[in-house]
């Protein structure tokens, strides 16, 4: 019925909704040619152009990734918002990426990098170095991660800093422009959760080569986008 429905009604996206998810020898074909241009858009060769890529990833998977920018109610006044900085989330526990126990899990999951990024057209020797540095990115980031226990103080989970602090922070990154490609005012106090992370993430902009920060964007953009 949805076939035959008027373009536009609930049936029909709903129908043609559900039909191309079932198509799964046309989601074979296409493979990641539907997300090639926004890989191939992924820019970090400057402060701006790391800041505009993540506003426009932000935008695009609705998920955090690296240093995210949200809006929501101020802690202090449940009467008006505020603007909240967070470092992208991490896959794995904590623990499974810093204690040894922890060792084969970080093995099936850098398999399991090397696996997607081949499927996305990387060689097999490209995908696995890839897969490296995404885990070790993540363990650095990891080791500077608020506890479990810290994270239920809100006074260590919160931290309210004016606008300039919180672009010191993350100095390789160029918070005006960021939030002007999200519409919001680069003005008045931020609420930073896990600055130490966020800060750890700063410095690798400034210590690894453009070229690893790229190929991590563009994971994380695959990561996301690969269930569909």
């Amino acid at each position: 019925a949805s076939a035959t429905a008027a373009r536009g009604t609930a049936l029909q996206q709903v129908g043609d909704y559900y039909a191309s998810g079932m198509d799964t020898a046309r989601l074979t074909s296409l493979g990641v040619t539907p997300i090639k241009a926004e890989l191939d858009a992924i820019a970090v060769d400057s402060p701006t152009a790391l800041a505009k890529t993540l506003a426009r990833l932000l935008t695009l998977l609705n998920e955090p990734v690296m240093a995210a920018v949200l809006v929501s109610t101020d802690l202090a006044d449940s009467t008006r918002y505020a603007v909240f900085m967070a470092d992208g989330e991490l896959p794995l526990g904590l623990d499974n990426y810093l204690k040894p126990e922890g060792a084969s899990i970080r093995k099936a999951y850098g398999e399991m990098i090397a696996a997607k990024l081949v499927i996305a057209g990387s060689s097999p020797a490209d995908a696995a170095r890839i897969a490296a540095k995404v885990i070790e990115i993540e363990t650095r980031v990891a080791r500077k991660k608020l506890t479990p226990v810290q994270m239920h103080d809100p006074n260590v989970r919160f931290v309210r800093m004016p606008f300039a602090k919180a672009q010191a922070l993350v100095s390789n990154i160029d918070l005006p422009a960021y939030f002007a490609a999200l519409g919001l005012p680069a003005q008045g106090d931020i609420i930073v959760m896990n600055g130490a992370a966020l800060a750890e993430r700063n410095a690798m902009l400034e210590e690894l080569p453009a070229s690893d920060t790229r190929d991590y964007l563009r994971w994380e953009l695959l990561k996301v986008t690969s269930p569909y």
